[in-house]
């Protein structure tokens, strides 16, 4: 039997964009940061792949899901935990400035998360596009 959790009824699912504006880098800039990792630049078969597709969450999911070594995903992984950790950072370390050129109402953003954070009946649901295997 499979185990159902209940919802408060609303889910916000968000990509890069949504933090963008606190200064994290888009998808584009994220496959930049995950190719020139070190364990992936030291594979030529990850390389490879990146060099000839630019969507890092398809690469991410081809090595994870085809034919590769362990080291392989570990390398691909490692690499993917390295770029959302510097998303993560940014944003912890974010602090607004009147001269910002996206400034972000930080009290409204978390009015916004808190609409999807559930309460201790209902769990919230808030999640981004990509699936990482630990």
């Amino acid at each position: 039997m499979k185990n159902i959790i209940n919802g408060n009824g609303i889910i916000l699912l968000t990509g890069a964009g949504f933090t963008h504006n606190f200064g994290t880098p888009l998808a584009k800039e994220l496959w930049s940061i995950i190719l020139s990792y070190k364990s992936v630049q030291s594979n030529p078969k990850i390389k490879d792949l990146m060099l000839n597709d630019f969507d890092y969450e398809s690469i991410y999911h081809i090595v994870m899901d085809d034919d590769f070594t362990e080291s392989e995903k570990k390398a691909m992984n490692d690499a993917t935990l390295f770029a959302y950790s510097h998303i993560d950072s940014i944003i912890r370390n974010w602090h607004f400035t009147n001269n910002a050129p996206c400034p972000v109402n930080i009290y409204e953003v978390q009015n916004l998360i808190n609409l999807f954070s559930g309460t201790r009946s209902d769990k919230g649901f808030f999640l981004h596009s990509i699936k990482i295997y630990l």
